[in-house]
């Protein structure tokens, strides 16, 4: 699996008929295996191959991805210890 490409993200309140608020993001063939494992779980669909291309559809490039600070980088913040 190529980890490195552009990753994919789908956000469910792009949904037609959806109150949901998950996003899943990750490689395209992770979206679509998980947003069509979420679709059919958590809001009752069956997985056929239209459910899926209505998934592929909705996949956006995700553009930011943010990562976790290190202690002592630039933003970072400091606790004190008690």
């Amino acid at each position: 699996m190529d980890i490195k490409g552009t990753r994919k993200a789908i956000d469910c309140r792009k949904m037609p008929n959806s109150t949901c608020s998950v996003r899943i993001a990750g490689t395209e063939d992770e979206v679509l295996m998980v947003g069509a494992q979420h679709a059919v779980s958590a809001h009752g669909e069956k997985d056929t191959p239209e459910l899926r291309a209505m998934i592929r559809k909705a996949m956006e490039d995700e553009t930011r991805v943010s990562q976790p600070s290190s202690p002592g980088a630039p933003g970072a913040t400091s606790r004190a210890r008690a």
